[in-house]
């Protein structure tokens, strides 16, 4: 298996806040990274939404355990961008 290795997104709000970076694993559950998120920014897990290219990331398909996975990877554009709502 392949080693798991860390890349840096940039974050972006939907409010007046400026964007952050923040690393994180190249794979990671939408859950997971809610939890970085709110952490990063002092919000309620509960209140924050993840968007990514206009799908909303789920923490759960259902009522099962194995919400949405964000696959980070590098290509041309320089940087990963999700919008919090």
């Amino acid at each position: 298996m392949e080693e798991e290795r860390e890349v840096e997104i940039i974050l972006k709000a939907v409010s007046p806040a400026h964007p952050i970076k923040m690393s994180l694993p190249s794979i990671i559950k939408a859950c997971d990274l809610r939890k970085l998120v709110a952490s990063e920014r002092g919000l309620p897990t509960d209140r924050l939404k993840l968007v990514l290219w206009g799908k909303t990331l789920l923490d759960k398909k259902n009522d099962r355990d194995d919400g949405d996975d964000v696959l980070v990877f590098m290509n041309a554009i320089p940087f990963f961008s999700l919008a919090l709502l």
